[in-house]
Parts: structure tokens; sequence; C-alpha cells
């Protein structure tokens, strides 16, 4: 069951935030940082169901270069990403966004 993966606006703040710390340690890391992203939505879009639930619903796809892990949900016609957090942050940041 293939699904387009949406960002919240908050999702969408976390990953360029998250990018360009990783750009500021070296040119190029945010880039990949990117990428990494963007192939970990990819294997979500093509198989949402193959990730753990973590909570009530909501999900978690690691990515596998960084520390930061995708929580999202799977909505009728649609995945709708929560958050893009580093794995130390409490996972309260993303429990409420559901």
């Amino acid at each position: 069951m293939k699904l387009e993966a949406f960002l919240s606006a908050r999702a969408r703040q976390e990953l360029q935030s998250a990018a360009s710390w990783y750009e500021d340690r070296g040119s190029g890391l945010g880039g990949a940082f990117i990428d990494e992203f963007l192939s970990c939505i990819t294997r979500v879009e093509d198989n949402p169901e193959q990730y753990l639930v973590v909570d009530d619903g909501i999900r978690r796809a690691l990515l596998r270069r960084f520390p930061y892990a995708i929580y999202y949900i799977i909505e009728r016609a649609h995945v709708q990403i929560l958050g893009v957090l580093h794995c130390n942050q409490h996972p309260d940041r993303w429990r409420s966004r559901a």
C-alpha cells in the first residue's frame, strides 16, 4: 500500500533545523542528512505499516546514517509526518502532535 507522505509545518521546521546543524559541522553534511531523510521517507511511503507503532497509532522510522527518527501516522489517503527528532530527545515532544 503506497501512500504519499506530507510533512507538518513543525516537522518541516525540525528537518530544516537539523540539516542546518549538520551543514554547520561540515560542508555537504546537511545535504547528506536531507538525502537520508528522503530515502527513509521513500521507504515509509512504499510500506508505511512496516514500522513500529510507538504510541496510539504513531509509528517511528529510523534514519540509517543519522540518529534521527521520523514519527508519523497513517491517514486514509496519505502518511502524515508529525516530527523529525533526534533519538535522544524526550518522546513527549511528539506525543501531543497526533
